[in-house]
C-alpha cells in the first residue's frame, strides 16, 4: 500500500523543527508517524513554507527513499502504546506542563525497533459489481 509523498512531512519536521519528537510507526496498511511536543505558538513551518515546497513538491514519478519503504526508522506500535509518554500526555492535558526531556528521549530510542518486511500484496484486479436483480423480477407480486 502506497499513500504519496506524506512521508516528507516527516522529513519536514525533523529538519525544521529538532524540538519535536517524531516517530514513525510500524501499523497497517501504510504506517503512521507520532508527533510530540507541538508548540502552537511556533512560526517556524509557516515561515519555511515557500522553501519546504521549492524543496519537496517535485513531478511524479518520485523515487521514494529505500529507508522509507522498509520503514528502517519505524517503531513497534505495540511498544509505543506501552510507552510511559501517554500518561505523561494526559497529565499535561491538567497541569500544561509537557513531557518529560527523559520521556520524550526514550520514546524517541523506540525508533528503529520495528521488524518490517517489505512484502507487497498480489495485484488484483477490482471487484466486479454483484449483479441486483431486474425490477420486478423475484420480488414481484403475483
Amino acid at each position: 500500500m502506497w499513500t504519496g509523498d506524506v512521508y516528507k512531512v516527516a522529513t519536514v519536521l525533523e529538519t525544521l523543527r529538532p524540538d519535536l519528537t517524531v516517530v514513525p510507526l510500524d501499523t497497517e496498511p501504510t504506517g503512521l508517524v507520532l508527533v510530540v511536543g507541538l508548540d502552537p505558538t511556533s512560526t517556524t513551518l509557516t515561515d519555511s513554507y515557500d522553501a519546504i515546497l521549492a524543496e519537496h513538491v517535485y513531478d511524479d514519478p518520485q523515487r521514494v527513499p529505500d529507508d522509507v519503504l522498509h520503514r528502517r526508522a519505524a517503531a513497534e506500535p505495540e511498544r509505543v502504546l506501552g510507552h510511559p509518554i501517554w500518561a505523561e500526555l494526559v497529565a499535561a492535558r491538567e497541569t500544561g506542563a509537557g513531557p518529560s526531556a527523559a520521556t520524550l528521549a526514550s520514546l524517541a530510542k523506540l525508533r528503529g525497533t520495528a521488524d518490517y518486511k517489505l512484502d507487497p500484496p498480489e495485484p488484483r484486479p477490482w471487484p466486479r459489481p454483484k449483479k441486483v436483480p431486474a425490477r420486478g423480477g423475484f420480488l414481484r407480486r403475483k
